[in-house]
């Protein structure tokens, strides 16, 4: 998670933070996952998969079914509400997810341009 998070954060051209000041915030924050750093793992995940077909895609959906089942997201975010609503088309979806969870964070959303050139 770490990891595609600090692509993301390069492509923007932001700092990401150490890895044990993540374990840190986690610790301080009693478990609950980073909202922000899933949807723009989800988001880097429709722009991989969107050419493989539409088994693939609803495999997508069902993904953000379960995440919404079992993250430990706080009762505020955004996230919490939206992920259960995931459908097609995915790539639309997941910038709409993307842009709607990092506005209640007070940062921009990524756009598609910086995700395809990302992840290619």
């Amino acid at each position: 998670m770490h990891t595609i998070k600090d692509g993301v954060n390069r492509d923007l051209s932001q700092r990401s933070i150490p890895v044990c000041d993540l374990v840190m915030r986690l610790t301080l924050s009693k478990n609950r996952c980073d909202d922000v750093a899933v949807v723009d793992m989800l988001l880097y995940f429709a722009y991989g998969i969107q050419e493989e077909g539409e088994a693939v895609h609803e495999q997508f959906v069902d993904l953000c079914h379960a995440l919404a089942s079992t993250l430990p997201l706080p009762a505020d975010s955004a996230l919490r509400e939206l992920l259960p609503q995931a459908s097609r088309p995915i790539i639309r979806y997941a910038l709409d997810l993307n842009r709607h969870t990092r506005e209640e964070h007070g940062l921009r959303g990524v756009s598609g341009a910086q995700v395809r050139s990302a992840a290619k």
